[in-house]
């Protein structure tokens, strides 16, 4: 085919047509009858398609369509093609050609594709399409009418066909539109056919067939739990059961049902499926009033031999207003020498039922590096006047994140707050660990002596426009690409993470409260800095703050991730939190955006140029330390996987070899290459491969770091790891200048030990050039993501 474009500028295409191909007019409305059924096996779907639509009007239209429906059945019964027996079938459809009995028939044919249609075509007529179901004359070709097996007394044919098929066809593509049938369906008729589906241990790796089932049983559960129940334990299908339990706990007759079942099986994974499902679905509930056959059902359960068991009946009996376990479970958290996962259940049991006996638990229990965090977060439930003493007796001590749950702790409530900005403006709490939603948060704060103490620690925001655009020009005039080019990008990240990741996610890693800032306008200056220096000029509705004053003097700022009747499920920074609506004094939908104004003003204007220059990446840069120092004893990154040494798996045009950096980049002024040498791919042409093997000694989960030559011969590439993306776009190396990209990291991935395969292809932004580029890669590093984790 030829191709012509000459307006690259717009993108417009003038042209597409076929070498040699002179146009062919159609008027297919001017067709007889017996030449559009003959067009039903033209090699060109246009002409089937549109001869079926002319046949279906004319059928509409009142047009005996008797000699049609003849040669369409002899099509479908001699023809060998099953494409055109289909072809067939839908004309007959389509002109009323067929009827119950007929399809019916059918629902035993040899092709599964039929039957699957067949399957369809008696839903639609069973739901309303053009033909009632009953029985009928066969209109099929001579011979005899269709046969097919007695149905039960009473009951429709149809279904007793369906039934029959969902146990026992062989066909997984038959099954699915059984599946998908199920929800046309009135809601008793489904029970058998969804029993004969969740039969089958082998659909469970099915990709379809799972869900679709579930969709045509979930309106079953609430029509009837105990049955609904019973179902769900026969189903070979793990997803299907796991479901149905979580669909019954979720309304209070459903939950009972699930609770009675509970307590008559003795099977431990049975009752390990229904105590997740039912803690899952009660968790942001408040107010529970337990079922009657609960307390027996408990007595049983604490009984059992497996802790997870025990636990989580524990949690169920706390959420339904039992507190005589409190001591018990005290006596679990406190005690050094039990499991700590059994400690980290009990504590979250006390937490949930607000155990008012816990706070100097959770005071000693900062000293407990296991469980200091959820201690520090729930410290924030309780009004006690000793809080803030202990933590900042210890913040010293505290990571990162215990700092951040710590703060977060503090700002929950106005005396804490007072205490954490003395703390500030002392010295023993830094500045820094100030997030832009905890300033947000205590602006929002109605007490005059703790805005005052925020802005002699902050600083004072000025909010007019006027001033906002002036601090906008101001930036724009430092932020030039000289001044962006010599930007520490790793510095950039540490910022980010201490500034904005709390709310914001970017490369996969971050917080929800704020929107992914992954695929904004990040490369745009003017629009980085306006929704820092202005954030409140636009709000997204799914990305305003609620902020809920509650009755013990308690304030809780976040998005609202779920409500039902009794509670409201909060997206807070550090976790998400469960908040009774009887406990809620009053609630305030904010109107600005959760981050401040005068972020960039609390930091100096080098960290303003690395942060800035760091949001513009468009791959993931590393941290500091995440990858080898450059060693200058040896001119080369200890440990990493040098270019030039890859194994070539396989190219499509070009060679892939060394070269030298005197040679490659003799006036560059960038990064040093490690080894002075780099793997170059030469003579390539966009969409030309490269395959180059990664060789992994151990599986683990790691992250991939690459460096990579920048030029002017350098190519746009897209990168896969065995056949995975990399990115969601290619990396763009070309640049008026030969330089190092440094190192970029390629995300975290699970690796199996052995050889991986890389395989980099030309993506250039002209496809239909013949000039060729270059690709060059400098080195690989596999950073164990454990190790990643622990750095600053």
């Amino acid at each position: 085919h030829s191709y012509r474009n000459t307006r690259r500028d717009t993108g417009r295409i003038f042209r597409i047509s076929y070498d040699d191909v002179e146009p062919v007019e159609v008027d297919i409305a001017k067709l007889s009858n017996d030449e559009l059924v003959e067009r039903q096996l033209h090699e060109n779907d246009w002409h089937v398609r549109h001869a079926r639509r002319v046949l279906h009007e004319r059928a509409a239209a009142g047009d005996d369509m008797s000699a049609v429906h003849e040669k369409c059945l002899a099509i479908f019964r001699d023809h060998p093609d099953v494409p055109r027996k289909l072809r067939a079938l839908w004309v007959l459809h389509v002109t009323g050609g067929i009827n119950e009995a007929w399809l019916r028939k059918n629902l035993s044919h040899e092709s599964e594709y039929v039957r699957a249609w067949c399957v369809r075509l008696l839903t639609d007529q069973a739901s309303g399409g053009r033909q009632p179901p009953g029985d009928h004359p066969d209109p099929g070709a001579p011979g005899t009418p269709g046969t097919h097996q007695p149905a039960d007394a009473g009951r429709s044919p149809v279904l007793v066909e369906f039934e029959r098929m969902a146990a026992g066809d062989p066909s997984p593509f038959v099954r699915l539109h059984l599946a998908s049938a199920l929800q046309r369906l009135p809601l008793d008729d489904r029970w058998n056919i969804a029993r004969g589906l969740l039969s089958r241990d082998a659909d469970n790796a099915d990709a379809n067939l799972p869900l679709m089932t579930w969709y045509g049983i979930q309106p079953l559960v609430p029509h009837d739990p105990a049955r609904a129940l019973e179902l769900g334990f026969e189903s070979r299908l793990n997803e299907v059961r796991q479901y149905v339990v979580r669909r019954a706990a979720a309304d209070e007759r459903g939950l009972k049902e699930v609770l009675v079942a509970l307590g008559k099986t003795d099977d431990v994974s049975r009752q390990k499926l229904m105590l997740a499902e039912v803690v899952q679905a009660i968790r942001p509930q408040s107010g529970l009033e337990a079922p009657d056959e609960w307390p027996a059902v408990y007595a049983k359960l604490e009984r059992s031999d497996d802790e997870t068991i025990r636990e989580q009946a524990q949690f169920v009996t706390v959420k339904f207003g039992d507190r005589s376990i409190f001591p018990a479970l005290r006596k679990i958290v406190a005690d050094d020498a039990a499991k700590i996962d059994s400690r980290r259940a009990a504590l979250g049991t006390l937490l949930e039922g607000k155990d008012r006996d816990l706070p100097p638990v959770l005071v000693a229990l900062l000293d407990d590096a296991e469980l200091r965090g959820p201690a520090l977060r729930g410290l924030a439930r309780y009004d006690a006047a000793d809080t803030p003493i202990a933590i900042f007796e210890r913040y010293a001590k505290f990571t990162a994140d215990e700092k951040s749950d710590a703060v977060a702790t503090l700002a929950s409530r106005p005396p804490y707050a007072l205490a954490l900005l003395g703390a500030i403006d002392a010295g023993d709490v830094p500045r820094s660990d100030l997030s832009a939603f905890t300033v947000r948060q205590l602006q929002g704060f109605d007490d005059p002596a703790l805005v005052k103490k925020l802005n002699d620690v902050w600083g004072t925001i000025r909010t007019s426009p006027e001033e906002k655009r002036r601090k906008i020009e101001e930036h724009k005039a430092r932020l030039t690409p000289e001044a962006i080019a010599d930007a520490d990008v790793a510095h950039g990240r540490l910022l980010y993470e201490n500034t904005c990741a709390k709310c914001h996610r970017m490369f996969g890693e971050g917080g929800e409260i704020g929107p992914d800032i992954t695929g904004s306008q990040r490369t745009n200056l003017d629009y980085i800095l306006e929704n820092i220096i202005d954030p409140s000029a636009i709000v997204e509705r799914e990305y305003q703050t609620t902020t809920l004053l509650l009755i013990d003097g308690r304030t809780a700022s976040g998005l609202v991730a779920e409500e039902n009747d009794s509670a409201i499920v909060l997206h807070t920074v550090n976790e998400p939190l469960v908040v009774p609506k009887k406990d809620v004094e009053e609630r305030v939908l904010a109107n600005v955006s959760i981050m401040p104004d005068g972020q960039l003003d609390q930091l100096k204007p080098d960290a303003v140029r690395d942060l800035i220059a760091y949001l513009a990446t468009p791959w993931q840069v590393p941290r500091p330390g995440q990858i080898p120092d450059f060693d200058e004893r040896t001119s080369r990154i200890p440990g990493v996987l040098e270019g030039e040494t890859l194994r070539t798996l396989a190219v499509s045009r070009g060679r892939y070899r060394e070269q030298r950096i005197d040679e490659a980049n003799a006036n560059s002024t960038a990064p040093r290459y490690s080894r002075a040498r780099i793997g170059v791919w030469t003579g390539a042409r966009p969409n030309d491969t490269l395959t180059l093997v990664l060789p992994v000694k151990e599986s683990g989960r790691y992250e991939l770091f690459a460096a990579f030559a920048r030029g002017p011969n350098q190519a746009a590439v897209r990168l896969t790891l065995d056949d995975r993306p990399l990115a969601r776009g290619p990396l763009d190396l070309r640049h008026r200048e030969q330089q190092s990209t440094g190192p970029l990291s390629l995300g975290v991935h699970e690796l199996p030990a052995g050889e991986r395969r890389l395989t980099i292809r030309i993506e250039d932004a002209d496809a239909t050039s013949r000039e060729q580029r270059e690709f060059a890669l400098d080195y690989l590093h596999l950073a164990p993501a454990k190790e990643a984790s622990r750095l600053p």
